[in-house]
């Protein structure tokens, strides 16, 4: 017997037609009773190794996520976040849409906006604040960050770690992203467990002082100073003075 639960990515779509090919001319014994096998070594059952060759598998027949996932345990950028992102860009964050598949009688309304259901999608790309920090940051750095969908923000996120007239500008521009992001998670999250009341200029302080805090501390920038809606980075000089 099959039991199908609800999918939603087009990779477990993928992964269920697979299946169900598999099974279709299968005639069901009635008189047997169900049994789980581990296909790899039916004999010795699940072993961690084959589990994580399965996994290691499945991210490569997923278009670019074995490139999404050898970039960015290279960023320079703290290990909680890399970890973080990770589980962003394939879906996996503990949203309220996710959680509610253990606690279906909790609420999955967006916590920013309270008007659509918190997918990982909607708090970072379609949630009014969310789109509103986009725009604001697009127009601060003069770079278009607003995407529509994870793959897209992926492709803006490579694009800005491509491009910098020097190498402390592309690594500024390359913690945007991941520091706008951030900053929603952390805002949301004061919203949850500290029963705060939301503001933008909140989230927009936040963001501004994870950049700052980023752009000295892991890009080596000397100075990152945001005054009148402007943002003035200082390179640090090299011994020669360049």
């Amino acid at each position: 017997m099959v039991w199908l639960r609800r999918i939603s990515r087009e990779d477990q779509v993928e992964e269920m037609v697979r299946l169900l090919a598999c099974i279709h001319d299968e005639e069901p014994r009635m008189t047997v009773a169900d049994e789980m096998v581990w296909a790899s070594r039916p004999q010795f059952g699940y072993i961690v190794h084959d589990g994580y060759k399965w996994w290691s598998r499945a991210c490569q027949e997923v278009p670019g996520m074995a490139a999404r996932t050898e970039q960015i345990w290279s960023w320079k950028i703290p290990c909680n976040i890399k970890i973080f992102m990770w589980l962003a860009l394939q879906g996996r964050l503990l949203t309220k849409v996710h959680r509610a598949k253990w606690r279906p009688e909790a609420s999955v309304m967006c916590e920013l906006c309270n008007a659509e259901c918190e997918t990982v999608e909607h708090l970072f790309l379609l949630c009014p604040m969310g789109v509103q920090l986009w725009e604001a940051l697009s127009n601060l750095v003069g770079l278009q960050l607003r995407c529509a969908s994870l793959n897209e923000l992926w492709k803006v996120m490579s694009k800005t770690r491509a491009r910098g007239d020097s190498k402390a500008q592309a690594g500024m521009e390359s913690l945007l992203i991941p520091v706008g992001m951030w900053a929603i998670w952390t805002t949301r999250n004061s919203l949850i467990f500290s029963n705060q009341k939301f503001y933008f200029e909140n989230l927009w302080e936040s963001m501004i002082h994870l950049i700052q805090d980023w752009g000295k501390h892991l890009v080596g920038l000397k100075t990152v100073n945001y005054t009148r809606g402007t943002l003035c980075i200082e390179e640090q000089k090299g011994p020669d003075g360049e």
